[in-house]
């Protein structure tokens, strides 16, 4: 039987889930079938202790979305206590700290509790086969490992950032190989962060100040993401690597990017089943382009016309290839196009990346009204007459890189 149920785990408060609601409301009023929706919280999961079952044990067959636990306080706390028994917890933290919603604290143990709780949530779903994530788990923990997916790209041929091998070293060491490889700008980001979290912009050839970052200390000495970037210098960048060090680092040697209208850009490409649906420009004269960072937005048709035809499609057919490696149902691909060359190279893939609102496909359509569209319940009836429970969807382990 197709399920004609869908089941998300999200924050209610959020921005997203608040979106992705609106969205799935003009869905079901349109569809004859009256697709039925479940709401689980995060923080009510994490109160179950990731256990699934009040909710999944007798639900009718459904498709599983797992929104981003964002900043939400409560659901972050939550993961740092799952954490307890991880191998990276400290037996004598096991007491909820306080900490501000921005605070850069102890990020890899809250990692740690989502890794945690993914993991357990791939061995439910063995217990529970009407239940079919639209993304597997493990697809969305591969996407969070920076370092670990990078590196499975690259082994498929997919053109990627050069990385530094970090492994033992100190912040000394590797502001040395910087140097030593001449490269004009380097990326030094938290390997499990998104969204600019963590990321220091090293230009070793300059003197005095050396870095932006998205990271700023205050007066207490505690460390906090802003949605500024600021100078500091050499000595409070080997300060900040040894954070990130110690939390789990990652370090990518700099693209110079190609140019619309003399503005460095890049390309948030989304994927809905494999195939690409949208395409957001973010131009920048900063080093992050993220939209929330101080990017603007470029016109699809416009921008894209000024890429070489031939790019622009080895561009997409490499975040293709990318896509069907993770098996994931929707994914969002930074897309860099180096300067001059033209050369497409993929900077990271994102698990949540597909939240850009008011971004349309040809259609008309949002991100998440292109997702839902593409599921099985959304078709026709003759069309589902010979359904397959993976049809339109991932598998529940992903292609692992």
């Amino acid at each position: 039987m197709t399920p004609n149920h869908l089941i998300v785990i999200a924050n209610p408060n959020s921005k997203r889930w608040q979106h992705f609601h609106h969205d799935w409301l003009a869905f079901s009023a349109a569809h004859p079938a009256q697709p039925q929706l479940t709401l689980i919280p995060w923080a009510d999961w994490l109160a179950a202790h990731g256990d699934l079952s009040p909710w999944l044990a007798d639900h009718p067959p459904a498709y599983l979305r797992l929104e981003s636990p964002g900043r939400d306080q409560a659901v972050v706390q939550a993961l740092w206590q799952f954490a307890a028994s991880s191998p990276i917890a400290e037996p004598q933290a096991s007491e909820l700290p306080t900490f501000h919603k921005t605070e850069f604290f102890q990020p890899r143990r809250i990692h740690a509790g989502l890794e945690r709780l993914l993991t357990h949530l791939t061995a439910q779903l063995e217990r529970f086969p009407q239940i079919h994530p639209l993304t597997p788990p493990d697809s969305i923990l591969q996407m969070f490992d920076k370092s670990r997916h990078l590196n499975g790209l690259r082994q498929l041929r997919i053109p990627v950032p050069e990385m530094l091998p970090i492994e033992g070293r100190t912040s000394h060491n590797i502001l040395t190989m910087i140097r030593e490889r001449h490269w004009e700008t380097a990326y030094a980001k938290w390997n499990f962060g998104s969204s600019g979290v963590g990321t220091l912009v090293i230009s070793p050839r300059l003197s005095g100040r050396i870095t932006r970052t998205t990271i700023h200390r205050d007066a207490q000495g505690r460390l906090h993401n802003t949605r500024q970037l600021e100078w500091i210098d050499e000595t409070q960048t080997l300060e900040l690597l040894e954070v990130l060090i110690a939390e789990g680092l990652i370090v990518t040697r700099g693209i110079r990017p190609a140019r619309i209208d003399e503005t460095p850009f890049d390309v948030r490409v989304i994927l809905i089943g494999g195939q690409v649906t949208h395409a957001q420009f973010r131009l920048s004269h900063q080093p992050l382009t993220n939209l929330h960072l101080g990017g603007r937005r470029g016109d699809r048709a416009r921008c894209e016309a000024a890429i070489p035809r031939r790019a622009w499609l080895d561009g997409l057919a490499q975040c293709q290839k990318a896509a069907e490696s993770l098996a994931a149902h929707i994914v969002g691909i930074d897309l860099l196009f180096e300067q001059t060359s033209w050369r497409p190279i993929l900077l990271e893939c994102n698990a949540f990346g597909d939240w850009i609102p008011n971004l349309l496909d040809s259609q008309g359509r949002s991100i998440h009204r292109a997702g839902l569209d593409s599921l099985p319940f959304a078709r026709n009836p003759d069309e589902n007459s010979t359904y397959d429970p993976t049809l339109g969807i991932s598998p529940r382990r992903s292609n692992r890189l």
